[in-house]
């Protein structure tokens, strides 16, 4: 069977989704680099204020900065005893605080430091304004995912409705090649049932005798039709009529209906016509089966 269009167009729908979701990933994962950039550029820019801000200390109030190393470091290393209370760890305390004031007064070179500042700041610049750029593109190829997955939602509930009425179809015109036309008596009844069940209708059956002539009762949209069933070889006269006719009161419905595999006779079309009572001969059976026709629409509003 050749593939639908409401078919490809999931299917293309599908590829669609699947690249804006990648396209989303990426362009979150940018946003999130530039942002993460921009976090550690605040923290670079803050250690390099702060050893200037300390550089320029240093060189106010001694003249040579590995001397300020040393007295930073061993002033804290003797905190650290006074507060540890052991030897050790003041040693370890003014050896992290001497590496640290390394960095601060000595590492990079004043020179590299301005340098660094200046490049930072321009590259913290050039991303902010990037960032409301990339947020932009970042809701916008949202917002086209969003309508992309909206679409293939609405086209699946339609390929899966196509698929439902498709596989209905099959089965119907697997009950149109049944041999219904050799099918009497509880073999018909039994048949019609199928069908209007498979059509959705509320089939019941009636009980085999003193069913006052009605074999099938069929309930849709709020309405009980009563239906003779005739499966014969010959024509269905107008008794058949009469007896749907009067069991549609007894099994209070609001319509009634002749069905058979064979045809009716001129009697029994004239008396159905003047009663109102529906008549469905192996002519119109088929489509009734199909689907084409309507039996409701045949009782209550006198068309397919």
């Amino acid at each position: 069977m050749a593939e639908s269009k409401t078919a490809k167009s999931v299917e293309s729908l599908e590829s669609a989704v699947s690249q804006h979701a990648a396209a989303i990933q990426q362009s979150r994962s940018k946003l999130a680099q530039v942002k993460l950039r921009l976090v550690a550029i605040k923290g670079a820019l803050t250690f390099l204020k702060l050893a200037k801000s300390a550089r320029r200390f240093v060189d106010g109030t001694i003249v040579w900065r590995p001397g300020g190393i040393l007295i930073s470091a061993t002033a804290i290393a003797g905190i650290g005893v006074t507060l540890f209370r052991s030897p050790a760890d003041g040693i370890v305390v003014g050896i992290v605080t001497a590496v640290a004031m390394v960095f601060i007064l000595l590492y990079p070179s004043d020179a590299t430091a301005t340098e660094t500042v200046e490049r930072l700041n321009a590259e913290q610049v050039e991303l902010r304004l990037m960032t409301p750029e990339l947020a932009a593109s970042h809701r916008k190829i949202k917002a086209v995912w969003r309508s992309a997955s909206y679409k293939l939602k609405s086209e699946r509930e339609v390929l899966e409705r196509e698929q439902i009425a498709a596989s209905h179809k099959h089965r119907r015109k697997v009950l149109l090649a049944e041999n219904w036309k050799a099918l009497r008596s509880v073999e018909f009844e039994s048949f019609l049932a199928r069908v209007f069940t498979e059509l959705g209708y509320f089939v019941e059956n009636t009980k085999v005798t003193g069913d006052q002539g009605i074999d099938l009762v069929v309930a849709y949209r709020g309405k009980r039709i009563a239906i003779q069933v005739k499966g014969y070889l010959n024509s269905v006269s107008n008794g058949a009529v009469q007896e749907a006719h009067t069991g549609m009161s007894y099994y209070n419905c609001d319509a009634a209906a002749v069905v058979t595999n064979s045809r009716f006779t001129p009697s029994a079309i004239d008396l159905a016509s003047k009663i109102g009572c529906t008549l469905v001969d192996e002519d119109l059976l088929p489509q009734v089966i199909l689907g084409k026709v309507d039996l409701w629409s045949l009782c209550f509003e006198g068309n397919a």
